[in-house]
């Protein structure tokens, strides 16, 4: 039951600034189970960039690469 309470509040709280709170309190792992499928991104200076999607590339003849 408490799972399923912290996964609900979890979800009505997205994006308010609580999330890493409750990992904290509940002693949540802070990241991913390893092998379990995440991308982190590439490193860029001191900004993190994520691909764009296929999809979008093809689309947008205005985005080069």
């Amino acid at each position: 039951m408490m799972s399923q309470i912290i996964e609900e509040r979890r979800r009505e709280l997205f994006l308010e600034g609580h999330r890493l709170g409750d990992i904290i309190r509940y002693g949540l792992p802070l990241f991913p189970a390893p092998g379990t499928p995440f991308y982190v991104g590439g490193e860029f200076g001191t900004q993190v960039c994520f691909p764009l999607p296929a999809v979008e590339r093809d689309n947008n003849p205005n985005i080069a690469g």
